[in-house]
């Protein structure tokens, strides 16, 4: 499979060095295959990225919430952070509520606002969600010590802005 994706990465190098091709080159994996659960190497992914100028874009729809001390998936657990131009991420999975988004420079995302508006829209959270995958409640059932729910401690911080 490497070797695939470095001819592959190196074909489409060798184009936009020539004047033949028309942008940017990047490699878009999954960081976790879900029907067998089989993890990408991701350093060799970044790796190869870094030889060649290629743009690591990772899709974490699987790993999100199980995978990294902070839950935040195998670039994180993996150590690659630095080396990804884009993360896609799912909401609707381990954190638990509707929606998707995309993490990355700053100048990316604004991109993406502007030329994917559409996308944008039909896979937006509704502004409660988003604030309670935010606020990361860890339960709705469980009560804290002072009697008051988490997620009703998470609504008051949301209608606070978070």
């Amino acid at each position: 499979m490497r070797r695939a994706i470095e001819r592959a990465v190196a074909r489409e190098v060798a184009l936009s060095r020539s004047g033949r091709s028309r942008g940017e080159c990047f490699v878009v994996v999954e960081s976790l295959f879900s029907m067998d659960g089989d993890e990408a190497p991701l350093a060799d992914y970044a790796e190869l990225c870094a030889a060649t100028g290629a743009h690591l874009i990772v899709d974490e729809a699987h790993a999100v919430g199980v995978y990294g001390e902070r839950g935040s998936g195998l670039i994180e657990a993996q150590g690659v952070g630095d080396r990804v131009f884009l993360s896609v991420n799912t909401a609707g999975k381990a954190l638990g509520v509707s929606g998707a988004f995309v993490a990355g420079p700053a100048w990316a995302i604004d991109y993406l606002i502007q030329r994917a508006r559409p996308f944008i829209f039909s896979t937006a959270p509704p502004p409660a969600l988003a604030c309670r995958a935010r606020c990361k409640p860890r339960s709705s059932s469980r009560r804290s010590r002072s009697g008051v729910r988490p997620c009703a401690r998470a609504r008051d911080r949301c209608a606070r802005g978070c």
